[in-house]
């Protein structure tokens, strides 16, 4: 029987000094249980023409997690980069290759281990981070990821953030038909998963993803418990893309655990979290070196009058104080700093009163503890652009950088009237003007600047492209780069 390539995948996911996680999955499966009928196989990339390939190790797919598998293979050398193979076997047994043959028209990619950042701080960290990928089989989707791919091949990124609408489960927003099967789910995320851009960066480099609205649909708005109480279909829906969020997005990251079953040297499964076999909560945290990144969960935890719940507030504020880290990125799928003009329509941290008020809790506590390089990243508005934080006309060391489309497929549609916007621009924020809900706070928001705008209208770029963070010991600075890959935004922020 021939071994095949997996159809989703591979991916990577959190990567340390000594540890890479992998995850792969089926989409044509007749089985259901448990799999161990994949193979992945790995060298040090500059000793496979000498020394080939370590002995395969078995992989595992799940069929009750959408047929995805994740392994972490340990005991790698650090900033190295590693060559490897995923495959599975075409009768779904568990038989190994036996020779190369078996491994002919196996693809093989490459990955490079983290930095060993335990004694020294990193000279540089890059992180890449974008949003809203619509339409992945149009072939200009993801277009400007080919930037990022030659980036790397370059000079190492250290990861990409996906903030959120990774997938659309309502393709024709609010005329989308009854989108809520396993098999829905499963289309979609097969799309995303083989868009030729996405791909090459999913299995090159780490990549760490948060959900937004349209991993469920367009009206997921106040949190599963509202959710759930609409009906039994939207029960339905959001149980479905709930699991498939945790199969395809989360699983390879760190919030999941690892077990080790014993007969598998070297390799590790991902399971469950603490005690729970699902994951309790899909926000969490990671690091390179002195450079902190907090991932939030925005969308599933909200209540009706908040955005986020005490436990990851607590996390959130600790880890904004937590003196180790020098620069604090938080992650976030909807801005942070840049409230809409039409308040009432707020999707963001101006989303109520009490979410104002949690993000004005979390603003008071870290400048009146003088906490600086404070760096709030976000998506969802379809444009991109940087701006900071001023208290009483001076600037606090608290940024926001927001690059929201990889790919959208139209400029400008929207009737504003009825604040519907489908690709925002600088006269749809409250730029230059008192944050929601800290009117008599003295808190403002910056207008928008780049090194490339002459004036603040024209700091906000209304096209698709991907944001860039390259941290050094001095500066931090951001870019935005388009499907061209041309720099559209460029600014740098000196850290203190």
């Amino acid at each position: 029987m021939p071994y095949l390539n997996p159809e989703i995948g591979p991916v990577v996911g959190y990567t340390q000094e000594h540890k890479i996680r992998l995850m792969a999955a089926l989409t044509d499966c007749p089985i259901t249980g448990k799999l161990y009928c994949g193979w992945v196989r790995y060298q040090v990339a500059s000793k496979v023409e000498t020394d080939g390939y370590l002995e395969p190790v078995l992989f595992r797919f799940n069929s009750d997690f959408y047929y995805t598998g994740v392994i972490e293979i340990g005991s790698l050398e650090p900033a190295t980069e590693y060559s490897y193979q995923v495959c599975y076997l075409s009768d779904f047994t568990n038989s190994p290759p036996q020779d190369e043959s078996d491994w002919a028209d196996i693809r093989t990619f490459r990955v490079r281990t983290a930095q060993d950042m335990s004694t020294t701080v990193p000279e540089r960290v890059a992180i890449g981070f974008g949003s809203c990928l619509r339409k992945p089989s149009h072939n200009r989707s993801g277009k400007a990821l080919r930037a990022l791919a030659a980036m790397h091949q370059e000079t190492p990124i250290d990861a990409f953030l996906w903030l959120g609408d990774q997938i659309y489960n309502d393709p024709l927003l609010k005329g989308t038909p009854f989108n809520t099967r396993e098999s829905h789910f499963m289309k979609r995320y097969e799309e995303f998963f083989s868009n030729q851009y996405v791909s090459s960066i999913l299995s090159s480099l780490p990549n760490h993803m948060i959900l937004d609205d349209h991993e469920v649909t367009n009206d997921y708005v106040h949190g599963q418990e509202e959710y759930r109480a609409e009906s039994d279909r939207y029960s339905l829906r959001l149980e479905n893309a709930l699991l498939a969020y945790q199969a395809y997005q989360l699983s390879h990251g760190n919030i999941y655990d690892v077990n080790n079953p014993g007969q598998l040297e070297l390799v590790a499964y991902v399971k469950g979290q603490g005690n729970f076999k699902q994951p309790s909560r899909y926000y969490t945290s990671f690091s390179f070196g002195d450079v902190g990144v907090f991932m939030t969960d925005t969308r599933n935890e909200r209540e009706i009058d908040v955005i986020i719940k005490e436990e990851q507030f607590k996390a959130l504020e600790s880890f904004l104080v937590d003196p180790q880290y020098r620069v604090k990125i938080v992650a976030t799928s909807v801005t942070f700093l840049s409230d809409p003009v039409k308040l009432d329509k707020a999707d963001n941290w101006a989303y109520t009163k009490k979410s104002q008020g949690q993000r004005l809790k979390l603003l008071k506590k870290i400048t009146k503890l003088g906490v600086k390089n404070v760096f709030f990243i976000a998506g969802d508005v379809h444009c991109h652009f940087a701006c900071q934080l001023e208290k009483n006309d001076q600037p606090t060391g608290i940024h926001e950088l927001v690059s929201g489309s990889l790919f959208w497929p139209i400029r400008r549609v929207f009737r504003r009237d009825l604040g519907q916007v489908f690709r925002c621009g600088y006269s749809d924020f409250r730029f230059g003007e008192a944050l929601a809900g800290a009117e008599n706070d003295g808190y403002l928001v910056s207008e928008p600047f780049s090194d490339f705008a002459s004036e603040p209208s024209n700091a906000v770029y209304e096209e698709n492209g991907f944001g860039f963070i390259e941290v050094t010991k001095d500066n931090l600075t951001f870019r935005v780069i388009d499907s061209e890959s041309k720099d559209q935004i460029r600014y740098t922020f000196d850290l203190v």
